[in-house]
């Protein structure tokens, strides 16, 4: 391995970029054409734990988190960066849809939306076992409800 990677850092950079590209090549792909709040859930749904491959991410994410490394951090930080650019481009198009009527300020929005896909996670480094709880797809379909959206 050190023909292509100088170290572990090199390797923990390289594994984290890969799971949140990976998640952005998926929810690219669901997303398609849609918009405003469909667009959001589907992306949050690319971010939690719900096969295989989604937890494997889940755990690469959650092992890079605690690290005192300040690539990893750079990594994390433009991946949500980029998340929280679509989702407000998302909610703005839900807003003058008529769709979203909470008057909540579209950064809060966005960080409960942040909140249920970090937790989620962090479920497959708790518990390695177990399969995805329901309860995060619901806790994201509560937020999109509170906002006056369809959910589900």
């Amino acid at each position: 391995m050190t023909y292509y990677v100088e170290g572990e850092d090199d390797l923990l950079v390289a594994a984290f970029e890969h799971t949140f590209s990976r998640v952005n090549e998926r929810a690219s792909h669901a997303i398609g054409d849609l918009t405003g709040l469909e667009a959001i859930r589907l992306l949050c749904l690319e971010t939690l734990p719900l096969d295989e491959e989604r937890r494997v991410e889940s755990r690469v994410a959650a092992a890079c988190w605690d690290r005192p490394s300040a690539r990893l951090r750079k990594v994390h930080a433009d991946a949500v960066a980029t998340w929280r650019t679509r989702m407000a481009r998302e909610l703005e198009a839900a807003r003058r849809a008529g769709s979203v009527v909470s008057d909540l300020p579209d950064s809060r929005i966005i960080d409960e939306f942040l909140a249920v896909a970090t937790a989620s996670r962090v479920v497959p480094t708790l518990e390695p076992g177990s399969a995805e709880s329901p309860g995060h797809v619901e806790r994201l379909d509560t937020i999109i409800a509170g906002l006056g959206g369809p959910a589900g």
